[in-house]
């Protein structure tokens, strides 16, 4: 999948040091998984 970052995050991650196919670990905060998953399952009404 693709990730399109703001300049503020590389400057403040190693994000900007990332090649392609390097491994990373991200998380899901939990609000924005309730976020998600509310529309979905909006979507699916």
């Amino acid at each position: 999948f693709n990730v399109c970052l703001i300049p503020e995050t590389l400057r403040r991650t190693t994000f900007g040091f990332k090649k392609e196919g390097d491994f990373v670990n991200f998380e899901i905060e939990a609000n924005t998984k309730a976020i998600v998953d509310s529309i979905n399952r909006k979507k699916g009404d």
